[in-house]
């Protein structure tokens, strides 16, 4: 019996061993879909000096800030950590905070469809497999939910990327028009691929344009989420702001009520200072690439032009 046991535990030592090993060397140069950004966004984001800028939530932001401009304005580097709202408000909040330094400007711009509180446990299951660290910023509860029956499909998949990584084997063939691409994005994190390029979007499509939103639209846990935040930011000696999201002049006008329930809850924060208005970021149709919170490039030329005045209005260039 005692030979059985010390045979068991030598065989988990051995798994154990090999997973150190494995974690410790992870990496996926080769990987790319649009979330292996993670990988990139993080090491940027560990790498730039403060005092620096970072842009904190969901797509909105890397289809529809050109950092350049912004990052000439403010004479200080500027990372864009925007991939997808699907990841949640509290993911987006936790990856950045334990690389918050004094000097930073936080620049939040959370989409109204997920300030409510929700995320996309599918999303969050992918870009842990793309950059396992980010289990760091999950809580127990949001671990729970989107690992109770994935745990080894989890870890297979992590296994198959590395092997598939020591081997060279061929990836999955992608095409130059492909849009969302790890490889789309400039080097401050703002997604390129699509310059130039005409509008997909279509006005007639329902489920743009009509899509409802939740009846609570800052739920109390993510208000709490925000302030938390903005305060852990002022005690770092960073400071925290707030710009809206661009979102379809129609749209905006119809949920008036619940944007200014949103606007209502995000001003009276401690140590978040709200640059703008919903309306002040609302843009016809025609500016939209392929969703109503992604602008063509010429107008993120403008949008990233206003948000630079405003913050020179609040003595913060």
């Amino acid at each position: 019996m005692k030979t059985f046991y010390a045979q068991i535990a030598l065989f988990f030592s051995i798994q154990a061993t090999l997973a150190v090993l494995l974690l410790a060397t992870y990496d996926l140069p080769r990987e790319t879909n649009y979330l292996a950004s993670t990988i990139d966004k993080h090491r940027w984001l560990h790498q730039t000096p403060s005092p620096r800028i970072i842009l904190v939530g969901g797509s909105n932001l890397p289809f529809g800030i050109q950092s350049e401009l912004l990052e000439a304005a403010a004479h200080r580097p500027v990372v864009n950590m925007g991939i997808t709202a699907m990841l949640g408000v509290k993911y987006l909040l936790d990856e950045v905070r334990g690389e918050i330094r004094k000097g930073d400007l936080v620049i939040l711009s959370l989409e109204y469809d997920f300030i409510h509180g929700g995320y996309g446990p599918v999303q969050l299951q992918q870009v842990m497999e793309y950059r396992p660290a980010n289990l760091l910023y999950l809580d127990a509860a949001t671990a729970y939910d989107c690992f109770l029956h994935r745990s080894l499909p989890y870890a297979g998949q992590i296994l198959r990327r590395s092997v598939r990584e020591w081997l060279h084997a061929p990836l999955k063939p992608t095409t130059d028009e492909s849009i969302y691409s790890r490889f789309g994005y400039n080097r401050q994190g703002d997604m390129t691929n699509h310059y130039g390029k005409a509008s997909v979007l279509s006005l007639a499509d329902e489920k743009v344009w009509r899509r409802k939103w939740p009846a609570t639209v800052l739920a109390q846990k993510s208000r709490g989420y925000l302030v938390d935040f903005a305060d852990y930011c002022h005690r770092q000696g960073a400071v925290v702001v707030f710009t809206c999201p661009p979102h379809h002049r129609t749209l905006v006008e119809a949920k008036s009520n619940q944007l200014a329930q949103i606007m209502s809850g995000l001003k009276s924060i401690p140590f978040l200072t709200v640059l703008d208005t919903p309306e002040d970021q609302a843009y016809p149709g025609a500016d939209f690439f392929d969703t109503h919170y992604h602008l063509m490039d010429k107008v993120a030329r403008q949008r990233t032009e206003q948000l630079i005045a405003r913050l020179r209005d609040h003595g913060l260039l």
